[in-house]
């Protein structure tokens, strides 16, 4: 594709760049049971495995994919009850069927299940890291269950409190796109350039621009 950009009042070009044409992802039940030479790149090439035949799919340079891959046909079962780990709870409103979804939810609130890699517990995530929140979990056709509840974990949630002019601690991080700008000087929503912590004290940490 073409890309244009103009030359401003100013004397300078406008900014203009180039993002890679990527298509949709496949549908969450099929997880495990197909392969991609490129992921969702143009050119990709997922190939979904059935007992008894293969099916293709090729990623277009539209974004679109050549063939619609659906389960494979007559494939049945009963993913196990997810295994209430790391705090986490849930509800299997309609069972434990093939594509059928489970709420999760943390036993302990005001905390979001998210995604963490495999080294790492809810008490070692970094203020830079921006981990995925999960609302529910699918029985896949492989009868697991996706997002694996293994990786799973609970961190504190984020305060409603976001570019309010106060810095509010617990939405410092990456998670809670640092509390708006309002715990850096250079960011702040208001208070002409001076970080107001929220409540009387604070740890240096919680604090630190």
């Amino acid at each position: 594709k073409f890309l244009k950009i103009h030359c401003l009042q100013t004397g300078l070009w406008a900014v203009g760049r180039c993002i890679p044409i990527l298509c949709e992802p496949l549908p969450i039940i099929l997880q495990g049971m197909y392969n991609c030479t490129r992921g969702l790149e143009v050119d990709s090439k997922c190939t979904l495995y059935c007992t008894s035949y293969t099916v293709t799919t090729v990623c277009s340079k539209d974004g679109t994919w050549t063939e619609k891959l659906s389960l494979c046909e007559g494939l049945t079962g009963t993913c196990p009850p997810p295994p209430e780990i790391n705090d986490i709870y849930y509800t299997c409103e309609n069972g434990n069927l093939i594509g059928e979804n489970c709420t999760a939810s943390c036993v302990y609130p005001p905390n979001d299940p998210v995604i963490l890699p495999d080294n790492m517990t809810a008490d070692s995530v970094e203020h830079w890291m921006n981990p995925t929140k999960v609302q529910s979990i699918m029985c896949t056709g492989t009868l697991k269950w996706y997002p694996d509840p293994a990786i799973l974990h609970c961190i504190p949630s984020c305060e409603p409190f976001q570019a309010d002019g106060w810095c509010d601690t617990i939405n410092n991080r990456a998670y809670c796109q640092y509390d708006g700008g309002d715990c850096c000087a250079s960011t702040l929503s208001s208070h002409k350039g001076q970080v107001v912590p929220f409540g009387a004290e604070c740890e240096e940490d919680e604090c630190t621009c």
